[in-house]
């Protein structure tokens, strides 16, 4: 729709002086947000920039987060200090025989002087500071345990009903923040699957719609998808979020598409199998139901028999307090381990 071609005085005469300055805010809309490097233009079309896509992001965050009780999720600190990939904290502690010698230089020296001025040995002639072994501070580190995310997300015709698609991706927005902010040594790699299954790129999600064409649940070729992104990875921990409002309805059966409703028992028996082979694998794999029929249900607890993860049923709108909450919930229990 090229803007410029609409006659602003027609929308004035037929819609009166309301419509017609909304019309013009909304028509500057494009500069204003080209101008602040939020947009810019490709071709005939606009696009987002990253700093858009950040932007949009962490308003998703903010979101989720500001309907969340404080007192259940903390400050969202790590629970365990330690080594490996590590940032350092402002808080500092006395040195123990063994830690990182990630030294305070300016509480050391305060510890020396405190210590020689309440001295009996302190006098005129032993004013040079001279250093304890007690004196010592070092910075406390925090643990980075490295993790491999796929987010699956349910693209079916299903999904576009009650916002659950809105839902769905406005937390895989939040997620992708959360983690490009948080966790930055963490990898989050993101599949959409309907009747087949497709990576999707971060940048796509503000704009991403259902599958209107391929309208079924393919949720085998989705974990096919899922494990194999996660193979090539080197994180020590991995871990599948799927997003669904049902049990799966497709299959790949000699390379095409195989679909029934109610799902056909070699469906279910296909999406089990791949079920198995994430968990022999080691991936944890976590589902978010959108949903709580029966057939549903059922299935779901045949997964959870596999897989050492979790299952919650939940609606659009708590899905992103679930979710996340999880996510940050199991990065706790990642770095105890």
């Amino acid at each position: 729709l090229d803007l410029e071609k609409i006659n602003a005085q027609e929308i004035r005469d037929l819609m009166g002086e309301q419509s017609y300055q909304l019309w013009n805010q909304l028509k500057a809309l494009p500069r204003f947000l080209e101008a602040n490097q939020l947009i810019e233009k490709l071709g005939d079309k606009y696009v987002l920039t990253p700093k858009g896509m950040r932007k949009i992001g962490q308003r998703a965050l903010r979101d989720i987060f500001a309907s969340l009780n404080r007192d259940a999720l903390g400050s969202h600190e790590t629970l365990l200090r330690g080594n490996g990939i590590v940032s350092l904290l402002e808080e500092s502690r006395p040195y123990q025989f063994g830690d990182p010698f990630h030294l305070n230089l300016s509480q050391t020296l305060m510890n020396s002087m405190t210590r020689q001025a309440f001295s009996d040995r302190w006098s005129e002639e032993t004013r040079r500071l001279q250093l304890h072994p007690n004196d010592f501070e070092v910075y406390q580190t925090e643990k980075r345990t490295r993790s491999a995310v796929v987010l699956m997300l349910d693209m079916s015709g299903s999904m576009a009903r009650d916002e659950k698609f809105f839902a769905a991706k406005k937390v895989a927005l939040a997620l992708h923040t959360l983690i490009q902010t948080q966790f930055p040594h963490d990898k989050l790699k993101i599949v959409g699957f309907s009747s087949y299954a497709r990576p999707l790129k971060e940048k796509d999600l503000p704009c991403l719609n259902w599958d209107l064409e391929n309208p079924y649940t393919n949720m085998e070729e989705g974990l096919i998808l899922a494990k194999k992104i996660l193979t090539r990875e080197h994180a020590p921990n991995k871990q599948i979020i799927i997003v669904s409002d049902g049990e799966p309805t497709a299959h790949l059966e000699n390379g095409k598409v195989f679909f029934q409703f109610p799902p056909h028992p070699k469906t279910l028996s296909k999406t089990l199998q791949e079920f198995k082979k994430c968990a022999a694998a080691g991936i944890q794999l976590n589902i978010f139901m959108l949903g709580q029929d029966a057939p549903l249900i059922q299935f779901v607890q045949q997964v959870s028999k596999i897989n050492r993860g979790k299952a919650f049923y939940t609606t659009p709108n708590n899905l992103g307090r679930y979710l996340l909450v999880d996510f940050l919930s199991q990065k706790r229990k990642w770095i105890a381990a």
